[in-house]
């Protein structure tokens, strides 16, 4: 389940560069609107609350579970959406034991895949 603190954050996010964007508009200072698109921090914050409403977008409500198989690895893929917010589980094994965990493209843990991506 993807917790409540995380879902506020993304929220107060998106609603933080909603405000930058008008704000910039309005002005008409091509200076702010430049910094609002391009900083690099900016672009950062703006690319994880687009991924992860993408996802939404993509995915029906609830888990979905995909599966990959390579030569010597395979992933499985959780997504799990709630609302209008997802998050993106995988879970790599590879052929010689290796299990590395990821939560929307970052490294993560066990723990977090058993609990939020419910993999039990």
């Amino acid at each position: 389940m993807i917790a409540r603190v995380e879902k506020d954050a993304l929220e107060e996010e998106a609603r933080i560069a909603r405000e930058q964007a008008i704000a910039a508009r309005k002005t008409g200072n091509k200076e702010d609107f430049f910094t609002i698109y391009v900083d690099p921090a900016q672009r950062e914050r703006l690319d994880k609350i687009k991924f992860v409403h993408d996802l939404a977008s993509k995915y029906p409500e609830g888990l979905t579970v995909e599966y990959e198989s390579f030569d010597r690895k395979e992933i499985e893929v959780r997504v799990l959406i709630e609302g209008n917010l997802g998050a993106e589980y995988k879970k790599v094994s590879h052929a010689w034991g290796g299990r590395y965990y990821f939560k929307n493209g970052k490294a993560s843990s066990a723990y977090v895949w058993q609990k939020e991506a419910k993999g039990f």
